[in-house]
């Protein structure tokens, strides 16, 4: 509906400027940017451009509060997707008890959204480069709903496993097309600042999820209730996109507007730069969005070191979410809800991370400085890694907190504050990695994430089939102690990476030109 109102604006617009029927070669007051390409008179055309570096039809020079409503929609696809993949962990024993399979089995419901969630990623690109933005997110965020309204009404068990894969599968794709959107709306440095608080509101998603969903189990509503809870807030959000989202990728703008030109003077030659491009095969772009990631994965040393890393950061999360509830109902005897208010101290410590921003680029910029006094006009990739550094040794320091602080004899607020601590380290060490990496590749950037986000989904999502029976037979003082044993032998890696991340790039065949930080 807002691209129909952004079309219909476009053709207004070209009116009221009193554009002639004439040629647009023929029209000496055409204020649109053309070039005549031939290669013989028929194959002619005038390319449709933006209007100079102000044009109000790019994004790029839309007003902030256009840009910031744009990508707070955009961030409220990624919150929604992250909130269906957690909300229903806390019902597990009443979904398993409905459906007569053991709450392992049942896990296999949360195992197989994340898994979609990978499954997922590789797409985004290339639909949303073909048929822009807007149809990317308005159409898997129907069929999201759909599969999330599928669960809600599910008959049996292998119904709700097709069902979630499918809903994390679609969630997926509309969440990793909104770094495009964040792409064409601002500038790289403007970017740098914005994305940890996309960052912050996509994880609290994961986070506040599972506080209402043990709510639902605890009040003895039917457990169902979890899906109608996320498919109401996917739904709400879906007809608010449907009316206010606009279109952001600029090919698919020019295409409009040569459109519009075309209907307006009757000329045939205006073409957009994707229309006057030959077209590339839709089946082509996905094979090679699913080929490059993997390829990445397996010849670029930083990215198999990176994603190793955020894989295990992702398994000792999945194993938290899912298993750290035992800890508040085996050592203080608290019910099904309050036993699930933990993670609103893992939201505060998320939040804080995300406001702490500011001391992030002074690190960064003192790495300018540094960059500045040694003759370069920027700062290497490894700047990037500063809050990985700050968030790597209190991750392990925080699972042993924990696990060794969660007696009866000991407050319940010593965990909960290990919770919070816990939410800042995910958080933190997301960014950092993240922002490591699209600093690091910039073309191949997009394909980098993706081996990411297809192998920490795929393999930390089944870690949860593992994490309820380690928190049954460990304990729940030795298993987060196997976590932060774990954590303690990664908390070399970004220290590794800050001081001889350089030499491994040099190695590589696809680093790109390094942009300014």
């Amino acid at each position: 509906m807002q691209s129909f109102f952004q079309q219909s604006r476009l053709r207004r617009d070209l009116a009221r400027r009193g554009q002639s029927n004439k040629a647009p070669v023929e029209a000496a007051e055409q204020p649109v940017k053309y070039e005549p390409m031939e290669k013989d008179a028929s194959d002619a055309f005038f390319l449709v451009e933006f209007e100079g570096p102000h044009d109000s039809l790019n994004p790029q020079n839309w007003p902030t509060w256009k840009k910031v409503s744009t990508n707070s929609m955009t961030a409220a696809v990624a919150f929604i997707s992250g909130f269906a993949s957690s909300i229903e962990s806390p019902v597990i024993p009443q979904a398993a008890r409905e459906f007569h399979v053991s709450e392992e089995a049942e896990s296999l419901a949360t195992v197989l959204f994340l898994v979609g969630f990978g499954a997922g990623a590789p797409l985004a690109g290339p639909l949303s480069e073909t048929f822009g933005r807007n149809s990317v997110y308005i159409t898997f965020m129907i069929l999201f709903c759909c599969w999330i309204l599928g669960t809600a009404l599910a008959p049996n068990f292998g119904a709700q496993l097709v069902l979630k894969f499918l809903a994390g599968f679609c969630g997926s794709t509309a969440f990793t097309t909104a770094g495009g959107t964040l792409g064409d709306c601002f500038d790289h440095q403007k970017r740098g600042k914005i994305f940890p608080y996309f960052g912050m509101i996509a994880l609290l998603g994961p986070m506040i999820a599972p506080v209402a969903g043990a709510y639902v189990g605890w009040s003895g509503m039917d457990w169902r209730w979890v899906e109608w809870i996320a498919l109401c807030i996917s739904g709400g959000l879906l007809i608010i996109m449907i009316l206010f989202l606009p279109e952001t990728y600029a090919p698919t703008i020019l295409t409009w507007k040569a459109k519009a030109l075309r209907a307006k003077t009757g000329e045939t030659r205006w073409k957009s730069p994707q229309e006057s491009t030959t077209p590339v095969n839709l089946g082509r772009k996905l094979a090679q969005a699913l080929y490059r990631p993997v390829e990445m994965l397996l010849t670029e040393p930083i990215i198999a070191v990176l994603t190793t890393y955020l894989t295990f950061v992702y398994i000792v999360s999945f194993s938290f979410f899912t298993g750290a509830p035992y800890i508040f109902t085996a050592s203080y005897d608290f019910n099904q809800g309050s036993a699930y208010l933990m993670f609103v101290a893992t939201s505060v410590g998320v939040c804080i991370c995300g406001l702490a921003t500011p001391i992030f680029g002074i690190l960064i910029g003192r790495e300018y400085k540094k960059a500045a006094a040694n003759g370069k006009d920027h700062a290497e990739p490894e700047a990037m890694l500063w809050w990985a550094m700050v968030a790597a040794p209190i991750l392990p320091i925080c699972l042993f907190w924990l696990a060794w602080s969660d007696y009866p004899d000991f407050s319940y607020w010593s965990p909960i504050i290990a919770c919070a601590f816990f939410g800042f380290t995910l958080l933190a060490l997301f960014l950092s990695t993240y922002l490591y990496i699209i600093q690091s590749f910039t073309t191949y950037a997009a394909s980098a994430l993706v081996a990411i986000t297809l192998v920490r989904y795929v393999v930390a999502g089944s870690m949860v089939l593992v994490s309820i029976p380690m928190y049954k037979n460990l304990g729940v003082h030795h298993a987060p102690t196997v976590l932060a044993g774990i954590a303690t032998a990664f908390l070399p890696v970004p220290y590794v990476l800050y001081s001889k991340g350089k030499s491994i790039r040099g190695a590589s065949r696809r680093i790109g030109t390094v942009e300014k930080v």
